[in-house]
Parts: structure tokens; sequence; C-alpha cells
């Protein structure tokens, strides 16, 4: 059977950021990737500024941000847009994926919040 992806880019609908660190598309190549069954991957080319351990969602706003154990959050840098938003009102988890040279060097998943 054959799955329907969409993708967001990081250079659609950037928006600033007030948090500590910059945005993940401020600061690398990122990629969400929402497939038509609600799995989420985020595809990225550079480490994590520190260990994140969680991932939060506004419905709302549709703003996304990874959440370290301190609290310390790192937005994602975009606003997702309504067609990706239903497909992500019921995941439970997000896949993200540190990709180099045609290749997996790190793989995570990790809790998603919806708020």
């Amino acid at each position: 059977m054959a799955t329907d992806f969409d993708f967001i880019t990081g250079d659609a609908h950037p928006r600033p950021t007030a948090m500590p660190y910059p945005s993940l598309v401020e600061s690398m190549n990122v990629n969400l990737v929402v497939n038509d069954t609600g799995k989420i991957f985020i595809l990225h080319d550079k480490k994590f500024p520190c260990v994140m351990n969680w991932v939060e969602y506004d419905t709302d706003s549709g703003q996304l941000a990874l959440v370290a154990h301190d609290g310390t959050m790192i937005d994602f840098g975009m606003i997702i847009q309504a067609p990706i938003r239903k497909r992500m009102m019921n995941a439970t988890d997000i896949s993200t994926l540190l990709v180099g040279d045609n290749r997996i060097d790190d793989f995570y998943i990790m809790p998603l919040i919806i708020r």
C-alpha cells in the first residue's frame, strides 16, 4: 500500500523565534515529514545544541518546539499549515533523523505532547 507524505522544508513559512537557541530552521537544514497515517519525522543535518527529551505541538498556533529535560525549548521555526496539522492530531511521537552523506547518523523517537 502506498503512503502519501506531506513535506515542509526549512524555507517554508519562516517566523521569528524568542527562545534561547535559534530555531531549527535558522541553524540547520531541516524538514518535517508527515505521512497520511500521522507518522511524523524530523530530518536534520546538524546535531541539536542540547539533548532533547520531547516535542510540544500547539494546535492553535501551529507551532512545534523541541524540549530538553530542564525545560529549554528550541522552536522548529515555522508554522505548521492546516493540511499537515490534521495529520498530526493523533500522533504520539516524533522520529528525529540526523542525516548526512546519504546515510542516517542518528535516530531518536521522542514523545509528542499535543496542546
